[in-house]
């Protein structure tokens, strides 16, 4: 799947059509057991507000070829637009594996955390989860689109979705492309960390706070003070880390080095 996904991104000849796009999509689906539950139909819909976008209500994943084409990251105007297609679709593709987290009902840290991303969704649904928030799923939804850098889904789905295309140009070494997708990387890492003048809040600690989740934010502290989770899953789920940490160390792992950041 790999090797066919980068020879798909290095192909100055191919174009970015349907039938690209959707072969992507479906090499990127095809040995996710059971993931067609979640994903009842993959549109391509030039019409779409986002150059992305998954519903968990009707389960269906579109994607808007034009945005990626004409908007693009512009952030990174040379960014690859092949590359970005292929980030885009393991983004959304990375939704549609957390919902299937939530039915799994697992009780690991990442599975807890997307609980309470799904708080609105649960509601909605009466799913058997013990949350502690009296407000309808109407408003928690509206809530959640307010706190959409912070919101753990979005956070996780992010960093995985970089991590996968960091993973698959490793080989380029140091082309602007795998600069570009490590850089991007160490973006999603630090998303929602605010300096507050004394330490940096932590973004799901303060989205459970947003979000009235104040019962679920007390246990979660509870929980982290008296386990040590390693640098990768406290920067994955949006728990506490350091201001050296965020400076030295996660710029480290992703290979990169302040100037080029700036």
């Amino acid at each position: 799947m790999s090797t066919r996904l980068y020879e798909m991104v290095i192909d100055k000849k191919s174009e970015i059509t349907e039938d690209y796009i959707k072969e992507m999509f479906n090499l990127l689906v095809q040995n996710e057991k059971g993931l067609s539950d979640y994903i009842k139909d993959f549109i391509i819909d030039n019409k779409a507000t986002s150059a992305g976008e998954y519903s968990c209500d009707d389960r269906i994943m579109k994607i808007n070829p034009e945005i990626i084409m004409d908007v693009g990251y512009p952030e990174f105007p040379d960014f690859d637009k092949k590359i970005l297609t292929l980030h885009v679709l393991k983004h959304e593709v990375e939704h549609a594996k957390a919902l299937k987290r939530l039915y799994e009902g697992r009780n690991d840290i990442e599975s807890v955390i997307n609980r309470y991303a799904h708080v609105d969704y649960i509601k909605r649904y009466n799913l058997p989860f013990a949350l502690f928030v009296d407000e309808k799923a109407d408003y928690l939804s509206i809530k959640r689109h307010q706190e959409y850098e912070i919101d753990p889904e979005e956070r996780i789905a992010e960093i995985k979705a970089c991590k996968f295309l960091v993973n698959l140009l490793k080989n380029q070494r140091r082309t602007k492309d795998l600069l570009i997708e490590r850089s991007l990387l160490y973006f999603s890492y630090i998303r929602g960390y605010r300096d507050n003048g004394y330490y940096l809040d932590a973004p799901t600690y303060t989205y459970l706070m947003n979000m009235g989740m104040f019962r679920e934010l007390y246990i979660l502290k509870k929980v982290v003070d008296n386990t040590k989770y390693c640098l990768d899953a406290r920067v994955m789920m949006g728990l506490p880390i350091t201001y050296d940490e965020r400076e030295n160390v996660l710029l480290r792992k992703v290979r990169l080095q302040r100037k080029k950041l700036d």
